[in-house]
């Protein structure tokens, strides 16, 4: 979230577990905001058009068991919206913001057996269609890191979990 308060101070919204909170300079500025609508940990946040979008994550203590939920939360109307699940369940991907699109790298996703596992995929959200679609996939399986764009986008990973190990 982007705006002044009538002090001039720049606030921003930043999600946590089960709420929103509202950041600024001055303490007797800061407040949570609405809810999210689910305890989430774990999951990708980018901010698109003014609204913040969180991707996947966990919503339960199985820290293994990821949820495929994308909501977006528009701070001037202080409300959460549903909008498309993202093609794989999945938490600790790799957001960016590049061309008015969300692109989400890698994460990891659980597959029974084997717990939680690094994953390749890679998909590009389209807001207007309210639609993700696949990308090429990354070199390798890679989660918990973050994408920043300098006229590409550049992954920075720093976990690579193998199928079949645990922790």
């Amino acid at each position: 979230m982007r705006e002044r308060n009538r002090q001039g101070w720049l606030r921003v919204g930043v999600p946590l577990a089960g709420a929103l909170l509202v950041a600024s300079a001055h303490a007797e500025d800061r407040k949570v905001r609405s809810d999210i609508p689910y305890h989430v940990y774990g999951h990708a946040a980018a901010t698109l058009q003014g609204k913040i979008h969180l991707l996947g994550g966990c919503h339960t203590d199985d820290w293994q068991k990821p949820s495929a939920t994308h909501q977006a939360y528009d701070p001037i109307i202080d409300k959460w919206e549903t909008k498309a699940d993202l093609p794989l369940a999945s938490a600790w991907g790799m957001p960016a913001v590049h061309n008015e699109k969300i692109y989400l790298f890698g994460g990891g996703c659980y597959k029974p057996g084997q717990g939680m596992t690094s994953t390749d995929g890679a998909w590009v959200y389209d807001l207007a269609a309210d639609k993700w679609s696949g990308i090429r996939k990354l070199p390798e399986p890679r989660m918990n890191g973050f994408a920043a764009r300098g006229g590409r986008v550049h992954l920075y990973c720093s976990w690579l979990q193998p199928a079949g190990r645990r922790g």
